[in-house]
C-alpha cells in the first residue's frame, strides 16, 4: 500500500469542520490519486491512512446568541446577517434568562461568527 507522498496530485473528498476558537480542519473521507495507475487503490489507502472506514452521522449544532430582543434594530440587523449565511443550524437567542428560537437557520462559518461578533461581541455567540 502506498503512503501519501509530497508533490503527488490527489483528489480529496471530505467535510470542513469549523469550531469557534479553533482552526478549521478537513475531515477526509476519500482520497483519489489523479495518476491512473494509483486511482484504483485510492479509497483503500484513504481508509488505511486516515481511518475513514465509516461515515459518521453529522450532528447539526445550534447557534446560540445573547442579545436584547427588545432592540428592534438589533434584531433586524442580526436577521440580515443570518439571512446572508443561510444553512442548517438553528439560531437560538438568550434574552432575560429565556431561550428563544428565531426560526432562522445559519451556516456558522468563520465569516458569520466574525460578523455577529462585531455586532454583539464574541462572548455572546456559541456554537454547540
Amino acid at each position: 500500500m502506498d503512503e501519501l507522498v509530497q508533490d503527488r496530485i490527489v483528489h480529496i473528498e471530505g467535510r470542513l469542520s469549523i469550531r469557534v476558537g479553533e482552526k478549521p480542519i478537513v475531515l477526509v473521507e476519500k482520497i483519489e490519486y489523479l495518476d491512473k495507475k494509483q486511482k484504483a487503490n485510492a479509497s483503500a489507502e484513504a481508509t488505511a491512512v486516515f481511518g475513514a472506514s465509516e461515515k459518521k452521522e453529522e450532528k447539526i449544532p445550534n447557534v446560540y446568541l445573547k442579545f436584547n430582543l427588545d432592540d428592534k434594530s438589533l434584531v433586524d440587523l442580526i436577521g440580515e446577517v443570518v439571512s446572508c449565511y443561510q444553512g442548517k443550524c438553528p439560531v437560538m437567542v438568550q434574552h432575560n434568562k429565556k431561550l428563544y428560537n428565531l426560526g432562522l437557520k445559519a451556516n456558522p462559518s468563520n465569516s458569520f461568527v466574525a460578523e455577529i461578533s462585531e455586532i454583539i461581541g464574541g462572548e455572546n455567540i456559541k456554537i454547540i
